[in-house]
């Protein structure tokens, strides 16, 4: 099925929405969906997660008038590898996205392709972090060429990957890119503005990603810390949002002495850029308040995977651990006519599970690609078999870039339990509900054996389930012809730029 044929069908569905109600969850017109995704914010930084030292009124606001998720799980905690999970609905080692700087397949079939085919306008605006050119360097700025290298979003505002936070570069269409004005969260507004104008006009249901950098350390230099030469004042957050939080805030007891003074600078930067994401969602929660969309729309606010400030001994810098500052992230969903207002939910979420349960709360079949679990009646507080009882958590080195080889490992995340095995042998239990913080490791522990052997056995399911093993990151070199991913865990690919098989959709 071509674009134009997409387009076709949108019209098509447009009318039956309108001739008939969707919503037979919401009892409304089918539902919008807008969908802030922050990049490296971890769960315990918010206060809705606990963190005392800033304040987030809007991120606040849609766990008072929505769900807050206390067990959303980045299970493969890197950016590329989540937002392909999150945009295809399946695992990284389906798609190959196993680590960053490596270019999406053509013929994988998006959520933007399932919600154009609901008839829906889809829009990306922010970070993309699913393409590369054959560069193995990173680039500054690359071009996201128009076409399935966007995988269908109709509205693309995007940059593949950099960190110039202040008056940053993205691509516009036919080759041609722009930069935003000031700082990324304000500056990208007007794209979201620009979209939102288009989509009212048309009257079309829509189904929004934004998705800006923030906050951060690290990323920019390997192996080091970032920086921000075209920042006004020498830091990564603008003035307003620096005076919003402590000139010296506290960190967990997870952080060793000597790491302190390292991480408290970087928490500050850290903490400000949160406050800039809250900022940035509070616009636009004002924006669907002022036209009258925003009790007609699922307001979903996460993260890609988190940091680690130092926790455990770790830089400041790093995520792709099995600690919780790296697994854990932040999900709250906001949903029409304030259904489920202040509730939580302790339910398991994977990546893979958005694309497939956004689907099922808009009434739209999720195509058959899609490997994660539909758990919108879970969502809407219906326990049932849509419920997961354990996560599959793994991750490996950057082997493309570094060709390094050493921290990968495997692992099993349950709501109590966290589990894993690293590449060396070496193993690891924590009791996540009883010692959030991971200070005292169970896995020699006499008591926690029987816990220790229901892991280690679920752990060897998983890999079985999904043809893995743990192996070194080097051996992962032959999934890549360059930058395009020719292989998965179950064998070779096809050509990577063949249209999808929209019979599948």
């Amino acid at each position: 099925m071509s674009q134009d044929s997409h387009s076709a069908t949108r019209e098509t569905m447009k009318t039956d929405t309108q001739a008939s109600p969707a919503g037979q969850h919401f009892r409304t017109k089918r539902p919008n969906v807008v969908y802030l995704l922050a990049d490296q914010l971890r769960a315990r930084s918010l206060p809705a997660y606990g963190e005392r030292q800033i304040a987030t009124p809007n991120i606040d606001r849609i766990a008072r008038e929505g769900i807050r998720f206390s067990n959303a799980v980045a299970t493969c905690p890197l950016c590329a590898p989540y937002r392909s999970m999150l945009v295809t609905g399946r695992q990284p080692l389906e798609t190959g996205h196993v680590i960053n700087n490596v270019r999406a397949r053509h013929d994988e079939i998006s959520i933007a392709d399932a919600f154009n085919h609901a008839g829906y306008r889809t829009g990306w605006v922010g970070k993309w972090h699913l393409y590369s050119d054959e560069q193995r360097e990173i680039v500054d700025f690359e071009y996201i060429p128009d076409g399935r290298d966007r995988l269908g979003f109709d509205y693309f505002r995007a940059y593949n990957y950099h960190t110039q936070f202040f008056d940053g570069p993205l691509c516009l269409d036919g080759g041609r890119h722009e930069r935003w004005r000031g700082y990324e969260t304000t500056g990208l507004l007007q794209y979201v503005d620009e979209f939102l104008d288009e989509a009212t006009d048309k009257q079309e249901p829509f189904c929004l990603f934004v998705t800006p950098h923030m906050p951060h350390h690290g990323g920019a230099i390997p192996g080091g810390r970032l920086t921000q030469d075209a920042s006004p004042n020498g830091r990564l957050a603008p003035d307003d949002c620096l005076r919003r939080v402590p000139a010296q805030p506290s960190l967990p007891a997870n952080v060793p002495r000597e790491l302190l003074a390292e991480a408290t600078d970087c928490y500050r930067d850290y903490l400000a850029m949160t406050v800039a994401v809250d900022d940035m969602l509070g616009a636009i929660l004002q924006r669907l308040q002022r036209d009258g969309l925003l009790d007609d729309t699922i307001v979903v606010f996460g993260s890609d995977h988190g940091s680690l400030m130092g926790a455990h001994g770790l830089q400041p810098w790093q995520k792709r651990t099995p600690w919780e500052e790296s697994v854990s992230v932040p999900l709250l969903v906001r949903l029409p006519r304030g259904r489920r207002a202040g509730s939580t939910c302790d339910a398991l979420v994977a990546p893979e599970d958005l694309f497939p349960t956004l689907c099922g709360l808009c009434s739209i079949d999720p195509p058959r690609t899609v490997s994660g679990r539909n758990q919108a009646a879970v969502w809407l507080g219906r326990a049932g078999e849509a419920e997961r009882q354990a996560l599959f958590t793994y991750c490996i080195d950057d082997a493309l870039l570094t060709e390094t080889t050493g921290s990968e490992w495997k692992g099993v995340r349950t709501r109590r339990w966290s589990y894993w095995r690293c590449l060396d042998g070496s193993t690891a239990l924590y009791d996540i509900r009883a010692d959030p913080l991971q200070l005292r490791d169970l896995i020699a522990s006499e008591d926690h054996r029987p816990v220790v052997a229901r892991m280690a056995a679920t752990l060897e399911r998983f890999m079985r389930e999904w043809n893995d093993e743990m192996k070194p990151a080097t051996e992962y070199l032959n999934w890549f012809e360059g930058r395009r991913i020719a292989r998965n865990t179950y064998g070779p690919l096809g050509d990577p730029f063949k249209e999808p098989d929209w019979s599948l959709l």
